[in-house]
């Protein structure tokens, strides 16, 4: 996004390029204050990653069919590649499975794309996907947001316990052996052996709106998935949102009826070609970053922004003095209880616009590093030091936070 303005003589010209949404119909507003009060969960399918290059289920399917030495049969039959993965699973095994799906999805050949970058650059704390592969993690760490990767039971309690992004691998990930789900018995069994999992996924859709991208409405996939958390969200009485670039018939007014009535609202892409709808598309997460990450009061205490107006002897008061007293309070020891109120003063800063005067001497990153060494539990360094990744900008501190946050981890 890009805004000039132009100021001449007796003349003011605003030149505005910021992103302009594709979708002609008026938004629902439950997406967009859900994304600003840090509420949305997002949802990701295999679509995501095909612009990278990466197979989707057909091709899978196909793999596997062809590895059986059996002809494929119908493409939008969930029962039929269901029962084709377990015949494999049987004949072959789950490690062959694994390994099958790790040489597909696990290489490092494939690169995010523009939409991942988007999608990640969303003020979210948690995605749910179905996807085996990394994409989403690799983005994460280069928009240095610390990505939480949870796909086993034991995992689930890292949701509650991190200021990164957790990434929820419901059907497992092509870099760990265990817990692919692509078989008939894993999918009739996820949620009896994976209950934390279910806890997980029903609490969100309790609190927290969704929205589903890089899913085909006709996906027989998808049909499964959504009618097993369609009565979830009816109890709730919450609603979801499904961004699709699937062609006209499938976004018809009585099939966008059929899906508001179960409690998911379509945000059909224009386009009269696949080509122009996923275009469409990544021009509508565009907008939608827009929308939700550049909010007038959060540059409330940025020093290069004119203040004007009552709070303005307040917005001093914030910025120079109270500024003042969290650097100096930084450069000393601090003991766990000042560290953690520190840090609540600092986060109300920040959040707001503030950055230290660069004549005292210290980053925003450094202070939330210093801030960390002040914990003495696991945690709260690691949400110290996750939030100063945040704020690097130079490549090797950002390594250094990194490695610090992995010996952290290993250390649990």
């Amino acid at each position: 996004m890009l805004r000039l303005s132009i100021s001449r003589v007796c003349e003011s010209v605003t030149v505005e390029l910021a992103p302009t949404c594709p979708v002609e119909a008026p938004l629902p507003p439950g997406l967009l204050q859900a994304l600003r009060e840090r509420r949305c969960v997002l949802f990701l399918g295999a679509g995501v990653s095909a612009g990278a290059g990466l197979p989707g289920w057909n091709q899978l399917i196909e793999k596997l069919a062809a590895e059986l030495g059996i002809p494929l049969g119908p493409r939008d039959d969930l029962d039929y590649y269901l029962d084709l993965a377990q015949w494999f699973v049987e004949k072959r095994g789950a490690t062959a499975l694994s390994h099958i799906i790790a040489g597909l999805f696990g290489g490092a050949e494939a690169r995010p794309t523009l939409a991942h970058y988007l999608l990640m650059s969303l003020p979210v704390r948690l995605v749910i996907t179905t996807n085996y592969d990394d994409l989403l993690e690799r983005t994460l760490s280069a928009l240095r947001r610390h990505p939480v990767t949870v796909v086993e039971q034991k995992d689930v309690a890292l949701t509650g316990q991190t200021d990164g992004v957790c990434v929820v691998k419901l059907h497992g990930d092509a870099q760990r052996e265990q817990g692919i789900v692509l078989c008939r018995d894993d999918y009739d069994a996820f949620f009896r052996n994976r209950p934390a999992m279910a806890l997980l996924l029903e609490g969100l859709l309790l609190n927290q709106t969704f929205l589903f991208a890089g899913y085909g409405l006709k996906d027989p996939n998808f049909r499964q998935m959504y009618s097993r958390i369609a009565d979830m969200l009816r109890g709730a009485k919450r609603d979801a949102f499904a961004l699709t670039v699937e062609a006209g018939s499938a976004t018809s007014p009585f099939l966008t009826r059929q899906w508001e009535r179960k409690g998911l609202h379509l945000l059909a892409m224009p386009g009269d070609k696949p080509e122009g709808r996923i275009q469409a598309s990544v021009r509508f997460l565009d907008w939608l970053a827009d929308q939700v990450t550049l909010n007038a009061h959060d540059l409330f205490l940025a020093r290069d922004v004119p203040g004007t107006g009552p709070l303005e002897p307040l917005r001093h008061t914030l910025i120079e003095e109270v500024g003042r007293a969290v650097v100096q309070s930084s450069k000393g020891t601090c003991g766990s209880a000042e560290a953690l109120h520190l840090a609540e003063v600092l986060a109300f800063l920040t959040d707001r616009g503030w950055r230290p005067d660069p004549r005292t001497g210290l980053t925003l990153w450094q202070i939330w590093e210093r801030l960390a060494n002040g914990f003495p539990d696991v945690a709260g360094k690691r949400r110290m030091l996750i939030t100063a990744l945040r704020y690097t900008e130079r490549f090797d501190d950002d390594e250094r936070i990194r490695k610090r946050l992995s010996e952290l981890e290993c250390a649990t």
